[in-house]
């Protein structure tokens, strides 16, 4: 029944310490300077594709414009022949 035992306080406040206290460095390293040339060639690269994205939404939203408003003469169309007699039915 030993084998089942609760271990004390002590020994639960202190068994993990060792794996979580952090490790100190000798020395530190500075970050290298980022390539300028390399920033400018990506930020170009992700202008242009945002410029392309927002040109194609725009069409998109000038089509779907334009099918909703055919849509909207097309449906009044048929309530003024519906309601004022003007369809051929009639």
């Amino acid at each position: 029944m030993a084998d089942l035992a609760t271990p004390s306080a002590a020994q639960i406040s202190t068994s993990g310490a060792a794996k979580t206290a952090p490790k100190q460095t000798a020395a530190v390293v500075k970050p290298e300077k980022p390539d300028e040339e390399a920033y400018k060639a990506e930020l170009a690269k992700a202008e242009k594709d945002l410029k392309a994205a927002e040109e194609r939404m725009v069409s998109l939203l000038v089509a779907m414009r334009q099918v909703a408003c055919w849509a909207r003469i097309d449906a009044l169309a048929c309530r003024r022949k519906k309601y004022h007699g003007t369809s051929a039915e009639h």
